[in-house]
């Protein structure tokens, strides 16, 4: 619908229009949005965490930093790049995978559609 989502570091998400779509109290530096479930999806540059707009805690690292997160609404995945390694896991937190690990960090992912 031509509609966009902005974030910033004050953990407030807001559309296009300026109207404050979610309040969160962690910076937001990456986000995606899942139009059919109307979920965000974020985390914070530098942060171990994923989390969704319901408060949920989607995805732990342990310690190294997520780098970027990317969504695929069709299998409800999200792709997460974070240390060495490439991960991937449900929209609820189940089933994660570690696609790949590298010998460098991975900045930045996406799905190809």
């Amino acid at each position: 619908n031509g509609d966009y989502f902005y974030a910033n570091i004050s953990g407030n998400i807001y559309n296009s229009q300026g109207n404050n779509m979610y309040s969160g109290s962690w910076g937001i530096e990456m986000l995606e949005y899942d139009n059919n479930s109307s979920t965000f999806f974020m985390a914070q540059g530098g942060s171990d965490y994923v989390w969704d707009s319901q408060g949920n805690t989607i995805y732990d690292s342990n310690g190294y930093s997520i780098t970027d997160i990317d969504i695929d609404e069709q299998t409800q995945r999200i792709l997460i790049a974070g240390g060495s390694s490439i991960n991937i896991i449900d929209y609820n937190g189940s089933n994660h995978s570690v696609l790949e690990m590298r010998n460098a960090s991975s900045y930045y992912i996406t799905f190809i559609e």
